[in-house]
This record gives structure tokens, C-alpha cells and sequence, in this order.
């Protein structure tokens, strides 16, 4: 499973007709029950490490990126990709920014207008597997990449999907939270892992306060 509140949240509350975007804590927190319901079977949360598992078979089964998982599917017979129709997926848009205060923004700007190339672009693409939304690279790509579903798909599933957008404060830091009590497989498991922590806590400060009382004595003149 994605090692990410986002995404791993997103899945849930799709499946439960909730927006990736909802500002309702009862939402999140039902996102976040689905999921741990779900964490008996999670082998582990990771990100890129999805690539190997899946590919070296360790893993049967996980959520992945379009771009990365149309190489996965292209390199081993055995894997199949599936984005759901019914409920939709997230779509993104990876920019190419320009700081404020670059000292270099003409040739900044010039790398990105070569980028945007047709030809450029459609040959990046070929290379990393992520789509290009440039019109006129598209055509320049191979057929099997222009009707590919993984890269371009119909607008059926694209009018389900929805794009992530910044959380108010209060809400990202309730997800945050949650996120935390699902890994630890409940509230209860929150709870132990903090008093745990304390123990440890303690325990150093124990550690330390001793040693610093033995150096004091070891130095200090003989009365």
C-alpha cells in the first residue's frame, strides 16, 4: 500500500463515494476505519519500493502510478494494470517552475520551451512513460502508446477523477493524525505506541541524568 496519507486515504474514500478533497472530518475518519480494516493484509507501506516488489513477484497486488506501472506492465507479461471505472482515480500534473528569485530566468524559461517541443516532448515520454499533454507530441508517439489506456484514458473515467488540492490546516492535521492511528492498526495501538515512547524517554533521561551526576563527582576535588 502507498506509504502516504493522500493516496492511501484517496483510495478508501473512493470506494466509499467520498471526495479526495473533503474538508468533513466523519469522512476521514471513516477513511480511515476502511483502512485499517485493510491493514491485516498490507504486506508493507512503501512508495517506489512497489516497482520491485511487484515486479520480483514478492507482491501480488498494490496501487501504483500510471507512468511507472505502463513500464511494469511492458516488462513482465504477468502484470496487469486496471484503473477502476466505476469510481474514478486521482489525475495530476507534474509542472516545470521557475523560482521567483532565479538569476537565470531567460534560460530557465528557454529549457522549459524546449521541453515543450513536440519532439522533445513526445520522446520523453517514450523514455519515463508519463503522458505528454502537448496535442502535437501525441501524434508523433507510436500507436500503441496513442490508444493506450493507461496513458490516455476515455473521458468517461477522467469526468469521475478529481485532482488533489491543499487540505485547510485543521483538516491536514486530523489527516495526519489518522494516518499515524491506521499504520499503527487502531487508536488503541496509538496509544501504546506513545506510552512506549514515554518509557524510552524516560529511560534516557535516566541514563543521562546518571552519567552526568557520576562525571560531577569524578571531577570534583576530594573534601
Amino acid at each position: 500500500m502507498f506509504d502516504n496519507p493522500r493516496d492511501s486515504f484517496g483510495i478508501a474514500q473512493k470506494i466509499l463515494g467520498y471526495s479526495y478533497n473533503s474538508t468533513k472530518i466523519e469522512e476521514w475518519n471513516a477513511a480511515a476505519q476502511l483502512l485499517e480494516k485493510q491493514k491485516p493484509l498490507v504486506q508493507a507501506y512503501v512508495m517506489d519500493q512497489i516497482f520491485d516488489k511487484m515486479s520480483s513477484g514478492e507482491a501480488w497486488l498494490a496501487p501504483y502510478y500510471a507512468g511507472d506501472a505502463a513500464t511494469l506492465v511492458q516488462d513482465n507479461p504477468d502484470i496487469g494494470f486496471a484503473i477502476p471505472t466505476k469510481e474514478g482515480t486521482n489525475f495530476f500534473v507534474d509542472a516545470m517552475c521557475v523560482p521567483a528569485g532565479a538569476k537565470h530566468k531567460r534560460e530557465a524559461e528557454a529549457y522549459i520551451n524546449f521541453l515543450c517541443r513536440p519532439d522533445i516532448a513526445a520522446a520523453n515520454m517514450e523514455t519515463v512513460g508519463y503522458s505528454t499533454p502537448e496535442p502535437e507530441a501525441k501524434k508523433l508517439l507510436p500507436e500503441e502508446m496513442r490508444e493506450n489506456e493507461i496513458f490516455y484514458p476515455p473521458e468517461s473515467i477522467i469526468r469521475k477523477s478529481e485532482i488533489y488540492t491543499s487540505l485547510p490546516e485543521d483538516v491536514g492535521l486530523q489527516v495526519d493524525a489518522l494516518w499515524a492511528q491506521v499504520k499503527m492498526g487502531g487508536a488503541g495501538q496509538t496509544g501504546t505506541l506513545v506510552a512506549v515512547l514515554a518509557g524510552f524517554l524516560f529511560l534516557y533521561l535516566a541514563i543521562v541524568v546518571r552519567k552526568k551526576l557520576k562525571r560531577r563527582r569524578e571531577v570534583s576535588p576530594p573534601r
